[in-house]
């Protein structure tokens, strides 16, 4: 059964059409606390930034929006409290996130300008994606599929920055509609490199990575499992959800078996309702959910599919 994308409880993790900024000279420094005298605010201040209002929040980091002083540009900084994190993601994840972030420059990825480390938190400051993020966009503007012309654009430039970042022999593990933000141009700009890692020819990853509901089946099933491939079936969730408007096999991820067993049924289009859904997407949707790694299209493939190349997109 097909789930509603209306339906995930999930943060978003951006800056939304819907939220208002505050003027960049009606931003003012965080006061310091009693309890904690050197607060994020005064830490942000030594770096050259004035600390605004919160973008999103996590168990143990937060995303508030910041402006530099001098420039007035406009940034996001990602605040991660090690105090609070969990052991194994400050002595695995968040070493190999921060090794990878500062080297990634691609127009489809968002771009991490510095990061630092004070008072047991680490600080990130990002490029500002102002138009919030396609989760976001399919609840609150189609409300539902959007335009294949959208689809298309928003599919090219994803597959384009995970295919520069499998180029640098690093995989994301964790491709999705809420980590896929948009700038003021609805360009896409890929984030959260949480799960990232470097991989070499034909190796295999062992952890339990991304949300269920983008998960490979061989993820699923808890076996060793090539992270080039496991990319390519989550996006083509992300595609599936671009031109369908919802889940292709639900989202209760309480009922991990439930979802595996409708994985194994395959990808349905309701012809009533998915009339719109071209032949040659459906063919590219289901060569990406194909239950087997090893027939499942490479990215490159992918890339070079009929559906992808019927218009050229900057």
């Amino acid at each position: 059964m097909q789930s509603s994308v209306k339906s995930l409880g999930l943060k978003i993790r951006s800056i939304g059409k819907n939220q208002t900024s505050q003027p960049a000279g009606a931003v003012t420094p965080e006061r310091a606390s009693p309890n904690n005298a050197v607060n994020d605010g005064t830490v942000m201040l030594s770096h050259g930034f004035c600390l605004a209002h919160k973008l999103g929040s996590g168990s143990y980091s937060k995303v508030r929006m910041a402006v530099h002083k001098t420039t007035r540009k406009r940034v996001a900084v990602k605040i991660i409290d090690r105090r609070r994190a969990p052991r194994d993601y400050q002595d695995h994840f968040l070493p190999r996130e921060l090794a990878v972030i500062r080297q990634l420059q691609h127009p489809n990825v968002l771009r991490t300008y510095e990061w630092f480390e004070q008072n047991q938190k680490v600080y990130m400051v990002l490029e500002l994606a102002e138009s919030g993020d396609v989760l976001e966009y399919i609840r609150t503007v189609t409300k539902g599929a959007v335009p294949e012309v959208l689809a298309r654009k928003w599919s090219l430039q994803t597959g384009r920055a995970l295919l520069y970042m499998h180029g640098m022999d690093v995989v994301h593990r964790d491709v999705k509609c809420e980590n896929l933000l948009l700038d003021r141009c609805n360009n896409i700009k890929l984030t959260d490199f949480g799960f990232v890692r470097s991989v070499g020819k034909g190796s295999l990853s062992k952890t339990f990575c991304g949300s269920a509901a983008y998960a490979a089946p061989e993820i699923i099933r808890s076996v060793p499992y090539c992270p080039l491939k496991s990319d390519v079936w989550a996006l083509g969730v992300v595609i599936y959800i671009l031109v369908v408007g919802c889940m292709p096999f639900g989202d209760d991820v309480k009922n991990i078996k439930k979802i595996l067993h409708q994985q194994y049924s395959g990808a349905h289009f309701d012809a009533s309702k998915n009339t719109a859904v071209r032949d040659e997407c459906r063919d590219l949707i289901r060569s990406m959910l194909t239950i087997s790694p090893k027939a499942r299209l490479t990215l490159g493939e992918v890339m070079e599919s009929e559906w992808l190349n019927q218009v050229q997109i900057s």
